[in-house]
């Protein structure tokens, strides 16, 4: 079985002592991410918090495995030397053991029902929009194997652009393309334009875009699905959350009705 978690730790480490030798990103907290954590959730200074546990054994065992691909951390706290990702809940913190709140965030809540989506495709079909629910899409999202992975790994504010994005997928390229590589996803959603051209380049050169700009793209060569999607905290006044799910996971649909290899394999494994 492959140990997907020490692998990626040891890329991450070296991606961190890389970035201190780096005026620019050096005094900046550092983001480790990947696997997430599927220990136990516990509560902590008013923080939600997570242990490491059986991670490696859900990965190699699923199917499919899918890994979200987002730009940077959002770390309003300066003093942070790192910060763990592999935590990640989509509980509120500053709530309480007694009281379990799901995150309402928009970007918690596009990324948790787009999971919930391709994670639950069945006769056909995935859930419609009016079925999702905060709580069990939350549930799903703590518990199903998942990969969340920010191309900068150097902790940001509440925007970026995407010259910035370019220079750091630049600036690190080789770490980049060895942790994507590492868990070999079967389906990987790019939140952002910048990312999904990347990951095209890099790792799907049959893929061929199409003018007509769609969400989803099947690489007949390895068998995966990417999904060109806006950044999950998209502003936009031309796309509704319910289009936010609707489109990628509609187009979804389409492509598992005519790769049926691909479906029959979804259907025989149990997320």
């Amino acid at each position: 079985m492959i140990d997907f978690a020490n692998k990626n730790t040891q890329i991450l480490d070296e991606w961190k002592s890389a970035s201190n030798t780096n005026g620019d990103d050096k005094n900046t907290a550092f983001v480790y991410d990947g696997l997430l954590f599927r220990g136990n959730i516990y509560y902590e200074d008013d923080i939600w918090k997570r242990r490491s546990a059986n991670e490696n054994e859900l990965w190699n065992n699923c199917f499919p495995r899918i890994m979200l691909i987002t730009k940077e951390y959002n770390d309003r706290n300066e003093d942070n030397d790192y910060v763990d990702l592999r935590w990640e809940t989509l509980r509120r913190n500053y709530t309480g053991e007694d009281h379990v709140r799901t995150s309402q965030l928009t970007f918690h809540k596009n990324m948790m029902f787009h999971v919930f989506g391709l994670g639950h495709y069945k006769d056909g079909h995935c859930p419609l929009w009016n079925d999702l629910y905060y709580d069990e899409s939350r549930n799903y999202y703590e518990s199903c194997p998942l990969v969340r992975i920010n191309v900068k790994k150097q902790a940001g504010g509440g925007s970026v652009s995407d010259s910035t994005i370019r220079e750091y997928i630049s600036r690190y390229s080789s770490l980049l393309k060895q942790q994507i590589s590492l868990f070999d996803a079967d389906i990987i959603v790019c939140y952002g334009r910048v990312i999904f051209d990347y990951v095209i380049k890099e790792f799907f050169p049959d893929i061929e875009k199409s003018n007509t700009d769609p969400w989803v793209y099947y690489s007949e060569e390895k068998q995966k699905v990417i999904i060109n999607s806006y950044h999950p905290s998209v502003r936009c006044q031309t796309i509704s959350d319910e289009q936010f799910y609707t489109r990628p996971i509609n187009e979804f649909e389409q492509m598992m009705h005519s790769h049926n290899d691909f479906e029959a394999k979804y259907l025989a494994h149990k997320r």
